[in-house]
Order: C-alpha cells, then structure tokens, then sequence
C-alpha cells in the first residue's frame, strides 16, 4: 500500500541535502507504483530531476515530465499549445489562462498533463478549456479589489502574491509588462526565508522598499532588506505612507501575510 511504499523508499533513497533536490524528493513521496508521475520535466533544476527520477525509479512510477513526455509552447495569437508525446500524440491549442502572469502557462499545460495521464475521472476538453478560462488563484499576482483596505492606497492598482523564494520573485518579475515599470513593494517575510528573493530579481522597478511584520510569525526586520527599506507597523500603515504618485502597490514575501491582506480587504476565498 502507500505507506509501505513510503517506507520502502525512505529506506532505499537516501534524503537529500541539497534544498531543490529535498524538495522535489519530498514532493515525489506522492509517487505510487505503476502510476504516471506528471512534472515539468526539464524546467526543474538538474539535482531535482535527478532526486524526482530517483524516487519513480525506486517506487515504479512512470515519469511524464516536461521534454519527454509532453511539451507546451504560448503561440503569437495568443493560444496554448500542447502536444503529449506519452498519450494521444496530438497537438491541441488552447486559450491562454486567465492567470496572471507567463509562468501560469507552464502551470496550465501540467494540469493538462495530469489530466490526460489519469483515467478514473472523465475530464472534457470542453471542461479544460472552460477551467482555464475561470480559474481563480488567489495571492499569485493577484488585484486586488474596492475594499477597506485597498482604500488607504494611493494608487488604484494594489497586487498581491505570496511568492517568497527566488522562483517566486522571478515568476513575479516575468508577470510584469515588458516596460520596465516602476511599482512600491510592501514586503514581509517570515524567518528562514531569503530577503534578498525578492528585492533583487524586481532589480531597479522598486520605487519605494517598505518592510512590515508578518503577523503570528517570526519575521525578518526591515534592515534585512537594504539600507533603502522603510518600516511599517503593519500593512495599512505602509499603504497610508505611499506617496500618491500612482504608480502601482505590490504586497508580497509571505502567504501569511497574503491571507492578512484578504482578510482585511474583505476578499477571502471562499
């Protein structure tokens, strides 16, 4: 069963060191024999593919990854394409996800490739494109809306993500139009966590660098950001201290401190 297996593993595959490649590891513990593993394949560093085909290869799952097993590509007309080398052997297009920001493509086409390489749910392409037209994800570059505490903003256009690694500052980045557009960043970010994995792939796009604490958790303060970093008590005081420029907010370095910025702008999820 699934827990023998992981305990067979465990034993077999020795846990790495290296952070990407223990992170894959743990996120291939999911692998069961004989059951596709979808994942991005080639887009992962080297050490976590390594770390991910060594887990499949002890379990007995087979690898459908990015490269091999299916592609994607984001066509001029503005279309999705995916071609699955492991299922069908068909090229498809689809409408591009309503997410945003580049990296939700790559997101969208594994979806479609977990999809294809499981047979116990029936899925319509009819449903994948409808998905990919209405899904919601909340705090991935996320704008936000009229609300208490989008209020205190000097600007009309207040962003939220809870990216707070360097993939993340990089995905976040990448969303941003290709003009490189200034923008105040409110950041927090809890302790363990790189300040720097933000702040240096928006590089010169900081206007204003403002620090808050990340309420419940142990959080860096605002010296770990730079010399030109200002401090806040917490999220409205940041918003209230912007001046009214209106160039746009981006709140970002923690999901904590994304899930605080939706509860007091009344946008929970449901």
């Amino acid at each position: 069963d699934t827990a023998a297996t992981q305990v067979a593993y465990n034993h077999v595959v020795a846990v790495p060191t290296e952070p990407m490649a223990r992170i894959a590891f743990e996120k291939a513990g999911i692998a069961k024999p004989g059951v596709p593993l979808v994942t991005m394949g080639t887009l992962y560093p080297d050490e976590a593919q390594a770390a991910i085909a060594e887990v499949a290869g002890t379990v007995g799952a087979p690898v459908s990854g990015f490269g091999s097993g299916w592609i994607c590509d984001t066509a001029d007309s503005g279309s999705l394409y995916f071609f699955d080398h492991d299922l069908s052997g068909v090229g498809r297009d689809y409408p591009m996800p309503v997410l945003s920001g580049r990296h939700q493509a790559h997101n969208a086409a594994l979806a479609i490739a977990m999809i294809g390489a499981q047979k116990r749910i029936p899925v319509s392409d009819t449903a994948i494109r409808m998905g990919l037209l209405r899904a919601r994800w909340p705090a991935r570059m996320q704008i936000l809306r009229a609300g208490p505490l989008t209020a205190l903003a000097s600007s009309a256009k207040v962003m939220l993500d809870g990216g707070h690694n360097a993939n993340a500052g990089q995905a976040i980045a990448d969303a941003l139009p290709d003009d490189p557009q200034s923008l105040h960043l409110i950041i927090g970010m809890i302790e363990g966590k790189d300040p720097r994995a933000l702040i240096d792939p928006l590089g010169d796009r900081i206007r204003t660098l403002t620090a808050v604490p990340v309420p419940g958790h142990d959080c860096h303060p605002a010296e770990a950001f730079g010399p030109d970093v200002r401090a806040a008590a917490n999220v409205e005081q940041a918003l209230l201290s912007l001046p009214d420029d209106g160039y746009p907010i981006l709140i970002a370095g923690s999901l904590y401190l994304a899930g605080e910025v939706l509860r007091l702008n009344d946008e929970l999820p449901d």
